[in-house]
């Protein structure tokens, strides 16, 4: 069921500027202005209007997520989960601060975020409380047990309920190091104001809203480290010699006397046809059956496509 949370009027509490922001560290994809960003790709430009959202409610932008689908040359930040994190920010002339702000990890090149930190209803908002004052930099702490990756996507995702539909996102790429575990479970990234999703603008209060981030799935991300994926490459390759060794020694099977049954036996070791001769047999009819030298269909490119009871297995 589509939620519309919208307001015929805003009720005061904010005026009618528009909160217009961008990362500036961790350096988001393309940024023409971010701190230590790598070198632009071949076939790239920077993007001038970093600070604008990448979808409306009305669909009337829509970018896709992350702004970039390319990632930059090399990772613009190397992110130790036991290190705090800073973040900060760049907030044009005129931009107001409360709304909802996410932090978000991806190790699937953007096709699966689980929220690390969020801001709900606060966000950008200065120690002291006013609206006017914007707060461009904070500091939180990464969970413990994120995995560890070379080929991680932060991401910064905003929405404010007291303004127009629209929906803010930035992405950087970046190096996750210091834990030795699989998995992390989190909640899954809010989106809003974007592509047909759910719309939550016009509000009352920075906190209107509240509801939908507070009730989001939880998903657990299970990443295989690099260790992991060798030993399993090296498993793999080796079924696969011993497949094929079963599918050469049943290209030649030997026929019984009651015919050619058997005789289409695959070189792959496949279990045989059979033919019209009752009695006929077929060396590869019994070893090449086996299941062991059957095609897995739920991994492709190393990447485990599974989605089960809300949880996400992916390949690092």
């Amino acid at each position: 069921m589509k939620v519309s949370y919208l307001a015929s009027a805003v009720l005061g509490m904010v005026g009618v500027a528009h909160g217009r922001f961008s990362v500036d560290w961790p350096c988001p994809r393309f940024s023409p202005s971010g701190k230590d960003c790598p070198s632009l790709p071949p076939n790239e430009s920077y993007d001038a209007d970093i600070n604008s959202p990448i979808g409306t409610a009305d669909a009337g932008k829509n970018m896709p997520l992350c702004r970039h689908s390319a990632s930059w040359s090399t990772n613009s930040a190397v992110l130790n989960v036991k290190d705090a994190v800073t973040v900060s920010f760049s907030a044009e002339n005129g931009s107001t601060a409360g709304g909802f702000c996410q932090y978000s990890i991806s190790y699937d090149g953007g096709k699966t975020f689980a929220v690390v930190h969020q801001q709900l209803g606060d966000c950008f908002v200065s120690n002291a409380g006013n609206l006017n004052e914007v707060s461009t930099e904070y500091t939180f702490d990464l969970p413990k047990n994120l995995p560890s990756s070379k080929n991680a996507i932060f991401a910064w995702t905003y929405v404010n309920p007291t303004q127009d539909a629209a929906f803010y996102m930035n992405c950087a790429d970046v190096e996750i190091v210091g834990s030795d575990t699989k998995s992390f479970s989190g909640p899954e990234m809010t989106i809003l104001n974007y592509n047909g999703k759910d719309t939550l603008a016009n509000q009352g209060s920075i906190s209107n809203g509240k509801d939908i981030y507070d009730n989001a799935k939880i998903i657990e991300i299970t990443v295989e480290s690099d260790a992991s994926i060798a030993k399993r490459h090296n498993k793999e390759a080796k079924d696969e010699e011993d497949c094929d060794e079963e599918g050469g020694d049943n290209k030649n099977p030997k026929v019984g006397s009651g015919g050619s049954g058997g005789s289409d036996s695959d070189s792959d070791g496949k279990k045989g046809k059979g033919g019209s001769g009752g009695d006929g047999t077929s060396s590869g009819s019994d070893s090449g059956g086996d299941d062991d030298c059957e095609s897995d269909s739920d991994t492709e490119g190393g990447v485990t496509n599974v989605v089960v009871t809300n949880s996400v297995s992916v390949t690092n």
